[in-house]
């Protein structure tokens, strides 16, 4: 009789204690996401994933894994407009913090967006690495995460038919609804981030003549380098494809915008219809968590929520969560004062204490 009581509380405390650990993980990986925190809480409480790079075809990935085999789904993370795909070191920490949640991670190099490109045999490339992920052990869930430019192609993906019944969840941060409306953000002067224009050229540069092309680059590199550098010498080397894409970038009339887009070559104009999401909503399948900042300077807030709109105009299971401690996908952190812990942190916290426990579970 003694015994059994005493193996009914030693049951009971086990339990609770399995409990309090399902409900504290999610907020050991948010307090793990603070960049200026050197050795994250899960660090001190989990064992450091082993790393190693596998072949998906031609593309290389990182897996993310501890233990022998994963324990509750496994997690790609694609990257975005960076130069350093896989091995970008805010996607490798990212990837450590859900790794040591108990998830497989894998992060692929994508060639076809970075810095330079944004491509549409990035949609292949996804498409491949989905694939191949799902192949490895097909009765684990599968979760997909992508960030910025490349959230475009990952809801086309997420569409397709031999794709949308392999996903559990669909993650997507700072993404985009309408390209158009992201190119006018920039272009008139809305945006904060001038860069972004000059980034929007080298993405023309593919679709434009070779001489046209050359010359787009060499304007962004030069504007990149200095933004009060002058082009002039530049924009007259330019022929009329190459003229009507810069009309675009360099225009700041929102009402001109419509106009100047109709101008655009043939090529350019395939390029924008084929990273528009909207036709492929209806055939998403997996539910969709969008989280977006308020801050954002590069695309803006409001593109997140006009996704959320056309998500729940169709039925698809979403949900999105209004961010305010990041720029675009950095994370600013605001003086931690008396009123901003209770105005800005506790509430940030909350917002990705959920966005975490749905990736996690």
């Amino acid at each position: 009789m003694y015994n059994t009581a005493v193996l009914k509380i030693l049951a009971t405390i086990i339990i609770f204690l399995i409990a309090l650990w399902y409900a504290a993980l999610p907020a050991f990986v948010v307090l793990s996401l603070i960049p200026q925190i050197p050795r994250p809480p899960l660090a001190l409480m989990t064992p450091a994933p082993v790393v190693s790079t596998i072949l998906a075809g031609s593309l290389a990935m990182d897996r993310y894994q501890t233990g022998g085999r994963p324990r509750r789904a496994d997690l790609i993370i694609f990257p975005a407009a960076n130069e350093k795909g896989k091995d970008d070191e805010r996607l490798q920490r990212l990837a450590q913090i859900f790794a040591r949640s108990g998830l497989r991670v894998w992060v692929p190099t994508l060639n076809n967006v970075n810095r330079k490109k944004f491509h549409p045999r990035v949609l292949e490339e996804m498409e491949t690495v989905i694939t191949f992920v799902k192949q490895q052990q097909p009765k684990l869930p599968l979760k997909i995460m992508s960030f910025s430019i490349a959230v475009g192609p990952e809801l086309i993906v997420a569409a397709r038919e031999n794709i949308s019944s392999n996903l559990d969840l669909i993650v997507a941060m700072g993404g985009y609804f309408d390209l158009e409306n992201v190119i006018a953000f920039h272009t008139t002067g809305q945006g904060q981030d001038p860069f972004g224009i000059w980034l929007l050229a080298r993405y023309y540069a593919q679709f434009l003549p070779p001489n046209d092309a050359a010359i787009f680059y060499e304007l962004a590199d030069r504007k990149w380098q200095d933004l009060s550098a002058n082009i002039s010498d530049l924009k007259t080397k330019l022929g009329s494809e190459g003229q009507a894409a810069l009309a675009l970038l360099l225009n700041t009339d929102p009402a001109r915008v419509p106009e100047l887009i109709a101008k655009l070559p043939r090529e350019l104009k395939d390029f924008l219809a084929v990273f528009d999401p909207k036709p492929h909503l209806s055939r998403l399948q997996a539910p969709i968590l969008l989280l977006h900042s308020r801050q954002d300077r590069i695309i803006p807030f409001e593109e997140s929520k006009k996704l959320f709109a056309a998500l729940k105009q169709q039925n698809k299971k979403a949900q999105i969560l209004e961010l305010r401690v990041f720029d675009h996908v950095n994370p600013i952190l605001p003086k931690p004062t008396l009123r901003n812990l209770f105005t800005l942190y506790l509430p940030e916290f909350w917002r990705l204490y959920q966005a975490a426990w749905k990736i996690i579970y």
